[in-house]
């Protein structure tokens, strides 16, 4: 992979209720921004897999809890168990974003 990158479009607002997002191109004809194809490496895959394994991990533990729990006690996993848990895995996965930042200091 190149050391230097470029910006192919911006992902933008969301675009109704479907999951859909607005996508602003930076290609000369915006219709060619699909032609690029999938722009990820293997750090951008495990990344993924990472999250994939951690939701379904949450929701098997939530499945669980909610099935052997009070409701009382199944609200206060939820509330006190499954935010401090995303935020410590998201905080575990820093070291692979900061690879992959880009050089250059721009405004974010």
């Amino acid at each position: 992979m190149p050391d230097s990158r470029i910006q192919l479009g911006v992902i933008g607002r969301a675009h109704g209720v479907r999951g859909l997002v607005k996508v602003t191109s930076h290609t000369a004809d915006p219709a060619d921004l699909t032609a690029y194809g999938p722009l990820s490496d293997a750090e951008g895959r495990l990344l993924t897999l990472r999250w994939c394994l951690f939701f379904l991990a949450m929701a098997l533990v939530n499945e669980l809890a909610w099935r052997n729990l009070s409701t009382d006690a199944w609200v206060n996993v939820k509330v006190f168990g499954y935010m401090p848990a995303a935020l410590l895995f998201g905080m575990a996965q820093v070291p692979a974003l900061m690879r992959h930042q880009k050089d250059g200091g721009g405004t974010a």
